[in-house]
């Protein structure tokens, strides 16, 4: 009985050893974010006149603000600038929402239109109360801000107010940024003058994004992705975009174009296009550097598909460049570069499908193998 529990056991680890799945979880869009302790409370009856300040950890578009507020009261919040380390007067996002059962929780506020914030910049949620209502906090235990309140129109900290005793607290608050990133990069660091060259652009995209109700009007209800200036020895030929592009999307004239525009599906996306074509430089571009640009942005409800390349781009957008360096004849070029993954729409767990596809028949021989040895050592000992 020791021995078939033991093989038994030992089966069953070597299956937990196997990777996870190959989609791991994908990134949070959460980004700022403050906990509550007991004792630290208060509620005003004002219109706007408590605050949190706050630095942005992403560039991306701040689409919501959670507030820990508690007496049923639907209540106003306002992004605002940040001058002299206090709330500022420009308003850039604004939100209305009820606290959803009064016994208190998050009350989640929604912009009606997201606002493009700056890693290291500092902002303010501005806020109110309403009367019977209350905001939660803790004691200085976010290190990039503090709560405020407004007194005779100067905004100053809150010291022994309420049930909040006499330090430098921080109100309970989470932010939520959109982020989109892109990866530009030429298969090739250096290619030779007058010669012609197989060389490709692989342009892979990353959007982050959340999953906020579309009657908000507040998040991106498609990602487009575009590439703008290439070398004039560079004749694309072909192009090569993810199994969930309609091949009737998938053109080098709507790359260059308007771009490509993939459906919205809420949460993660990595999308990689790749364009294959002749690079043939002149013997005179020898020590020039070709310069691609392009880039991805995410769509939002109120903005207008248009090309990007028109428009300037903000912080839902993304524009890196790739370039690849023209070397005079007789020179050897430098190494090709290895290709980025395909994408699949889903990040990959740090094992990989592959891991997971190899390992699988060891794991399973070991299990089946331990179930057939307990199977021979009972026939022997009947």
């Amino acid at each position: 009985m020791k021995r078939r529990a033991l093989a038994l056991l030992a089966g069953i680890l070597l299956l937990g050893l196997m990777p996870a799945s190959a989609s791991a979880l994908p990134p949070t869009t959460l980004d700022q974010s403050n906990g509550t302790e007991a004792n630290y409370t208060l509620g005003s009856g004002n219109v706007l006149n408590l605050a949190q300040t706050f630095v942005a950890g992403k560039t991306g578009m701040m689409y919501e603000a959670d507030l820990w507020m508690a007496g049923g009261l639907t209540a106003t919040l306002e992004l605002h600038d940040v001058s002299g380390g206090k709330p500022g007067t420009s308003i850039l996002a604004t939100a209305t929402a009820k606290e959803p059962n009064g016994g208190g929780g998050w009350t989640q506020f929604v912009f009606t239109s997201p606002y493009g914030v700056t890693a290291g910049t500092e902002y303010a949620l501005v806020f109110d109360t309403v009367t019977g209502g209350t905001v939660y906090g803790s004691s200085d235990t976010y290190p990039a801000g503090q709560a405020w309140i407004l007194n005779s129109g100067s905004w100053g900290s809150i010291t022994g107010l309420g049930s909040v005793p006499s330090d430098r607290p921080d109100w309970a608050f989470r932010t939520y940024v959109d982020t989109v990133g892109v990866d530009l990069e030429w298969d090739k660091t250096q290619i030779v003058g007058g010669q012609n060259t197989t060389l490709t652009l692989t342009a892979t995209v990353t959007y982050t994004y959340g999953a906020v109700p579309t009657t908000y009007g507040a998040v991106p209800t498609s990602y487009t992705l575009f590439v703008g200036v290439i070398p004039t020895w560079f004749v694309p030929g072909s192009i090569t975009c993810p199994a969930s592009i309609p091949s009737g999307n998938c053109t080098l004239a709507a790359l260059q174009g308007k771009g490509i525009i993939f459906s919205r599906s809420d949460g993660y996306e990595t999308q990689t296009v790749t364009v294959t074509g002749t690079a043939s430089p002149a013997a005179s571009d020898d020590g020039t550097t070709g310069i691609a640009t392009g880039g991805g942005c995410l769509v939002y409800p109120a903005e207008d598909r248009v090309n990007p390349n028109g428009r300037a781009l903000g912080p839902n957008c993304a524009d890196p460049n790739a370039a690849v360096d023209v070397v005079a004849a007789g020179t050897t070029p430098a190494p090709t570069r290895t290709p980025p993954p395909t994408s699949t729409g889903a990040e990959a767990a740090p094992d990989g499908p592959a891991g997971a596809i190899l390992f699988l028949p060891m794991a399973l021989l070991a299990f089946f193998g331990g179930a057939l040895a307990l199977v021979y050592r009972r026939r022997q000992v009947l």
